[in-house]
């Protein structure tokens, strides 16, 4: 069963002084490997929406066979800057692909 979970993320004042490329090394060095150990079972994209929506600058849009693997890759990310220091969840979507 293909289950599809969406983040939706509000950057924090931390992250935004941060200049692109200290934002960029920060996620070829933090997130990059988390997604890599989990390439095979996750598909994540990462999105930026400040330019189109005052409660929401970031969303995440991830599709996984196992709510297990989920949960792996949401705890890596708790291990990081990414929750608290640098954004902060504003909502959690959660839905199954009718048909799939």
């Amino acid at each position: 069963m293909k289950h599809t979970i969406i983040i939706l993320l509000k950057s924090t004042e931390n992250w935004l002084t941060q200049s692109e490329g200290k934002q960029n090394l920060f996620f070829e060095e933090e997130i990059k490997p988390i997604l890599e150990t989990l390439k095979e079972k996750l598909h994540v994209r990462f999105f930026n929406s400040e330019s189109f929506n005052t409660r929401i600058s970031n969303y995440l849009i991830i599709e996984t066979n196992s709510l297990h693997d989920y949960q792996d890759f949401f705890d890596a990310l708790h291990q990081t800057k990414v929750f608290g220091d640098y954004f902060t969840a504003q909502e959690i979507i959660m839905g199954v692909e009718k048909n799939a």
